[in-house]
């Protein structure tokens, strides 16, 4: 038996052509029960290392894009250095890849060229539903319960649409998937009081910028050797913007997690 974290970043409604945010990503975190509180005890750690007793405060939580931008009027990471702000997500990337009883898998949209019916954050849950229960039925062998960050304008339809799929089975690709292992509801909790969600939703932060940093850079590389020829990783070391780098490198070392269990991208 799992809990499933599941969390979104890049959501921008019904505007897909964002070009700050072109991707959507919906992660999930799959953890034993009996391992949830050593990962709960790692991150509340994390939190008193950097804030003390105010981490105990009802408002604070770990949110990826807060810890990066610390925007003004933020009364947590305002007050930290853009490199101890860096530091954190990294501790909190190596908090999720150390604790080995963490599946972790991810659904990622690329938003301008999204051609469904349906609200595109629907169709991101619809595929993740599916990957998980493909991963429930084989390597794992087990059920899992669904837990998601507070989101108002879309709780019902999920909620609605996870039924319809354990009664009918999945609609969106070339084959339906009978939801079998997914047990009861999705369940929706506010993350400032959820640890494991607040590592969710910094994963999945970091795994949206880490490929939309990837993006960016081959795009600069291709213009670079329009007058020069030279290979990527040089070029990258050389010339590659420092947050994109950071993000990417951020990003790839999730990627190549060992107990990664899948990756979807729509459209490929």
């Amino acid at each position: 038996m799992y809990l499933c974290y599941i969390d979104e970043s890049g959501n921008t409604g019904n505007n897909l052509k964002d070009e700050h945010q072109p991707c959507l990503v919906l992660t999930a975190l799959l953890v034993p029960p009996q391992n949830i509180k050593e990962i709960e005890d790692d991150v509340r750690t994390l939190g008193y290392k950097y804030f003390g007793a105010e981490s105990r405060n009802t408002d604070f939580e770990f949110h990826g894009d807060a810890i990066y931008n610390a925007r003004k009027g933020d009364r947590y990471f305002n007050k930290l250095s853009l490199d101890r702000r860096l530091a954190i997500l990294e501790e909190l990337v190596r908090i999720a890849i150390k604790h080995k009883s963490i599946q972790l898998g991810y659904v990622l949209m690329r938003k301008e060229k999204y051609y469904g019916n349906l609200n595109i954050q629907q169709t991101a849950f619809h595929l993740l539903v599916e990957k998980i229960e493909e991963r429930l039925q084989g390597h794992l062998n087990s059920h899992c319960l669904l837990i998601a960050d507070e989101q108002d304008e879309l709780e019902q339809r999920l909620i609605d649409d996870l039924d319809h799929f354990k009664q009918h089975g999945t609609t969106f690709g070339y084959k339906s998937i009978k939801i079998d292992r997914i047990i009861d509801s999705v369940h929706f909790v506010q993350s400032h009081n959820n640890y494991l969600m607040q590592l969710t939703d910094v994963i999945c932060y970091i795994i949206r910028k880490g490929e939309e940093a990837d993006n960016k850079l081959r795009d600069a590389y291709k213009k670079y050797l329009e007058k020069e020829k030279i290979e990527f990783n040089e070029w990258k070391s050389l010339y590659g913007n420092r947050g994109q780098k950071y993000f990417s490198e951020l990003g790839s070392k999730i990627r190549t997690y060992n107990t990664l269990l899948f990756s979807k991208n729509f459209p490929q």
